[in-house]
């Protein structure tokens, strides 16, 4: 069964069950993704798309499949900026992903010095430890970066 039986790119059918796709697309991800738009200004450091999209109401809570939330990815990218925001819209600074990793422990991984310091001040636990036992600190020595 065709949906536009010798269509062609421009033909009116063609664009409808185009754009049917895509809306579907659009809310298959809203839906069941519905950290994606988030984590994606997150990695961009886009703190315009980040306030909107937490103005708006996004489920700044939701979590991938490893447990990493918005501040995990934040913290990821050392973007101290967007890890005040989310701090500043509630959400914890001591999430723990799968291993038990917190956003002090991702950012310490990578060396992120401002992030930490900021993680810090915002209150994250300094002596939580991940499913290995490490600290913020173990993973930074591990990982050879300089806090």
């Amino acid at each position: 069964h065709n949906a536009c039986p010798r269509s062609h790119f421009g033909s009116s059918c063609f664009v409808t069950v185009a754009m049917r796709l895509l809306l579907t697309c659009f809310l298959w991800v809203s839906v069941c993704l519905p950290d994606v738009p988030l984590r994606a200004a997150i990695l961009k450091g886009d703190t315009d798309s980040v306030q909107a999209l937490l103005a708006q109401g996004v489920d700044a809570a939701a979590a991938d499949k490893d447990g990493k939330g918005a501040m995990h990815y934040a913290a990821l990218m050392g973007h101290v900026s967007i890890l005040k925001i989310l701090a500043s819209h509630g959400l914890d600074v001591n999430a723990r992903d799968r291993w038990q990793n917190s956003p002090l422990h991702t950012a310490a991984g990578k060396g992120h010095k401002e992030a930490v310091a900021t993680l810090r001040e915002l209150g994250a636990d300094h002596e939580a430890r991940n499913i290995g036992g490490k600290t913020y600190q173990d993973v930074a020595a591990h990982q050879k970066v300089e806090l």
